[in-house]
């Protein structure tokens, strides 16, 4: 499993590499691959790759498009060949984080219900200054992030949140539902620190983020979900539910 990591910055607020770098730290010994990091103005990304199939030596992440969209993708997609040819992407041998990005340029946030396979991304539109984070289906693959202060902070595991604030709260729910054998959901056992859900993709646009199910592309009737609209840097958050 590849690493994703990153930072959001508040707007009017820069991203340097060096602050990437220090992230990395803490999740080097899982990295055999190396670490390799991109800046955009307030958003930073980085990517430690882990081996596990030909395709994905292909990759180079993360990646950027010359519409400045930028992806960390970790995984693998089943369909590549389908959707290779729906994007009629040019290079036949493009990795998989070249054909989400085409995906992404021509259906927008609808064409991760088109990925098929094991996967967890993060993807930046530039254009529409939107941050997202989505899961595959199963949910294999974890992905975690924090939003406090106007900045949001992700990554594939737990230690990278704890570079930069050594202190995190026991979260009270993850306790209570690790006591009752309840589902954890988006819990973590960490205050301020969530759990992307699988089949769903979080969207952070300034102070706002949303969440959202991922359908399947062959099945489009309305699915049960649940949103969240959450101020950052508030400790409210409004809850809605969608039949």
């Amino acid at each position: 499993m590849s690493i994703l990591f990153g930072v959001r910055a508040a707007d009017g607020d820069s991203i340097a590499e060096s602050q990437l770098r220090r992230l990395a730290l803490a999740t080097g010994r899982y990295a055999p691959d190396g670490t390799c990091v991109q800046v955009r103005a307030n958003v930073g990304m980085g990517f430690q790759p882990f081996y596990t199939h030909e395709r994905s030596k292909l990759d180079a992440q993360p990646a950027m498009t010359a519409r400045g969209n930028m992806l960390s993708f970790d995984g693998r997609l089943d369909n590549h060949k389908e959707l290779h040819e729906e994007v009629e992407f040019p290079d036949k041998a493009a990795p998989d984080s070249e054909i989400v990005l085409a995906a992404f340029d021509r259906w927008g946030e609808n064409c991760f219900s088109r990925l098929a396979g094991d996967w967890a991304l993060v993807l930046w539109s530039n254009a529409n200054r939107v941050l997202y984070l989505a899961r595959d289906h199963a949910g294999t693959r974890t992905l975690y992030y924090e939003a406090a202060q106007g900045r949001v902070r992700w990554s594939t595991h737990l230690e990278t949140f704890f570079v930069d604030s050594p202190a995190h709260g026991i979260d009270e729910a993850y306790a209570a539902s690790y006591l009752a054998g309840l589902p954890f959901g988006e819990l973590t056992p960490y205050e301020g620190i969530r759990a992307v859900p699988p089949r769903t993709s979080s969207a952070s646009k300034a102070r706002v983020s949303r969440e959202s199910s991922i359908g399947h592309a062959g099945n489009r009737e309305s699915r049960s979900a649940i949103s969240r609209t959450m101020t950052t840097g508030s400790t409210s958050s409004r809850f809605s539910k969608k039949l």
